[in-house]
Order: C-alpha cells, then structure tokens, then sequence
C-alpha cells in the first residue's frame, strides 16, 4: 500500500510543480517522469503481467506491477524534486 501511495504522491507532484512553476512565470519542462511515461509503464506492467503468469514466468508476472510501481515512485518523486529545485533556482535568479 505504502508503495502505492509513493507512486501516487509522486504522480501527482509532478503535475502540480509544473502547473505550480508555469503559474509563477518558469518554464518547468524538465524531467523524465511525465505523464505519457508513467501510463505507458504502468500500462505496459498491468498488460504483461497476466501474460508472463501463463507463459510460465510466475515469479516475474506476480512482481512486475510492484517492481513498476517501486519505479514509478522513485522517478516520479525525483521528477519532482528536480522542478521544484529548477523552478527555484530560477525564482532566485530572476529575484
């Protein structure tokens, strides 16, 4: 569950810092997480993981939505980090 929440959390702040920036006048299109990419991985993980169950590779389909999701997390998160130090830094220059 935690992990879920991480993913969402992190979702969430990468739209809000770059709507956030934008509103403040900073051009916030940096990182690597946005949304496109964190359907196409989540989407990619829930369509693959039934099929590597039947395939034989159980160990793999049962943990490749949670092995996305940790990645989604950490990225997301990251992501958003890295917008709110870039539309900081150039809050500060412009100041």
């Amino acid at each position: 569950m935690l992990l879920v929440l991480a993913a969402a959390l992190g979702s969430i702040m990468v739209s809000y810092t770059r709507a956030r920036g934008e509103a403040l006048g900073v051009d916030v299109k940096i990182g690597t997480m946005q949304r496109p990419e964190r359907v196409f991985y989540l989407g990619l993980a829930l369509v693959m993981a039934p099929l590597l169950r039947d395939s034989g590779a159980l160990v793999l389909g049962m943990r490749i939505v949670p092995i996305v999701l940790a990645w989604l997390a950490i990225s997301a998160n990251w992501t958003a980090i890295a917008r709110i130090r870039h539309t900081m830094k150039r809050l500060v220059c412009v100041a």
